[in-house]
């Protein structure tokens, strides 16, 4: 019995020294794996720590560019196209503003003529609004109307024009404000007076908005340095008025400019936005046919989601900061907007193509009518981007491919 005692307590005692064995293992191995979780996670940090490093790196070059391009006596063009191309700092607000300006043929490249041509250019706007509205002032929309008598084709187009005044860019309240609806109204006003042919086309509201918060980035004492664009109703209140004048008359002629290279979209049956959703059908079915077969299958048109891709520029398919980074490009690539814009639709739908495949009817209008790029960032602007300038590069001579 003593005996059988004793074994069975060394048994106990082995167990014992085996469990402590184990856990000490298993205590030890935790340990490594805790000190490798440890060091993957600093590396994982200092990769990110030298990436945003070199990305700063690579952005105060830019910046340095930018300065000496735009401080030459005569602003050589190409070379601003070439570094606008691929985005423009928004560090300093003037870069882009100047830029902009310059590309659209607004701002002479000669710097002894600019404030010269350019106060010209802004007087003479704001004769224009004197003479459709009377005097000049920032008033409620309520009080700027009934400045004015209008005739029955005048009062058409303002009720149009006020509604789309009333619905831009939501996101952003100081479209909100009376003084950028006043301003609004006065320029697709004036610039459907001045374009009789074609009148107010819904639609134009959505490409002065950028314009408009571009310029007013100028005149922000103090911009938030994340982001320029992020101007408050107060910020609004404290410009002086004559400032406001300034950016909306800059507003006015970098948009008719704009849209003058684009008149077919404006025109009566819109000739130019078919075109372009043609040519968008025939490049998707060079890149994925299958995707184009899966929507004749449910019966979804082009027109049922692309024509506002195309006639909008993609400003409600992006926020308005993607749609400034990537008019950016526009501006910088020749024919942009009447050319390139094709390549990007198209590029944007192969981009969610492969997700289109699997849904049914409604699912499939609903995701093509609200695409999922509200948290893109510039990478994946400029991944769409290079996919569209590859296209064009492949496609963009083949005449036998547009051919009817």
């Amino acid at each position: 019995m003593k005996k059988l005692f004793n074994f069975i307590k060394n048994r106990k005692d082995d167990s014992q020294f085996d469990e402590e064995q184990k856990h000490g293992e298993e205590d030890k191995q935790y340990d490594e794996d805790s000190t490798k979780d440890k060091d993957s996670h600093s590396d994982e940090n200092s990769r990110e720590a030298k990436l945003e490093e070199i990305k700063r790196s690579q952005l105060d070059k830019k910046i340095k560019k930018f300065q000496n391009v735009l401080s030459q006596k005569i602003i050589d063009l190409d070379q601003l196209k070439t570094l606008s191309w691929n985005g423009i700092p928004s560090t300093n607000a003037s870069f882009r503003c100047d830029t902009w300006r310059l590309l659209l043929d607004y701002q002479p490249n000669d710097q002894e003529i600019v404030s010269e041509t350019i106060k010209r250019k802004r007087e003479e706007y704001t004769d224009m609004i004197e003479h459709y509205f009377g005097l000049i002032g920032f008033d409620s929309v309520q009080e700027l109307l009934s400045k004015k008598e209008m005739s029955q084709y005048e009062q058409k187009a303002m009720k149009q024009i006020k509604i789309d005044v009333y619905r831009t860019q939501p996101e952003y309240k100081i479209f909100a404000t009376s003084q950028v609806q006043v301003m609004l109204i006065r320029i697709l006003f004036s610039w459907t007076m001045r374009h009789p042919a074609s009148g107010y086309v819904q639609g134009i509201n959505d490409l002065a908005a950028p314009l408009i918060l571009v310029f007013l980035t100028e005149h922000i004492n103090h911009p938030n340095q994340d982001n320029i664009y992020e101007i408050n109703e107060k910020e609004i209140e404290e410009i002086d008025p004559e400032l406001l004048i300034q950016v909306e008359a800059d507003t006015f002629w970098c948009l008719s400019k704009l849209v003058d290279d684009i008149q077919d979209n404006y025109t009566e049956l819109q000739p130019g936005v078919h075109k372009i959703l043609n040519k968008m059908k025939k490049l998707i079915e060079q890149k994925d046919a299958e995707a184009l077969e899966h929507l004749n299958q449910l019966d979804i048109n082009f027109m049922d989601f692309a024509y506002r891709w195309v006639s909008c520029y993609l400003t409600r398919e992006f926020n308005t900061i993607q749609t400034i980074r990537l008019w950016d490009t526009y501006f910088a690539e020749d024919e942009g907007f009447s050319q390139f814009h094709c390549y990007v639709c198209a590029a944007l739908f192969l981009q969610f193509s492969k997700d289109l495949k699997n849904l049914a009817f409604q699912e499939a209008m609903l995701f093509l009518q609200n695409l999922p790029t509200s948290k893109w960032n510039d990478d994946d602007l400029n991944i769409l981007i290079a996919k569209s300038y590859e296209m064009k590069q492949l496609y963009h001579y083949n005449t036998h491919l547009y051919q009817n």
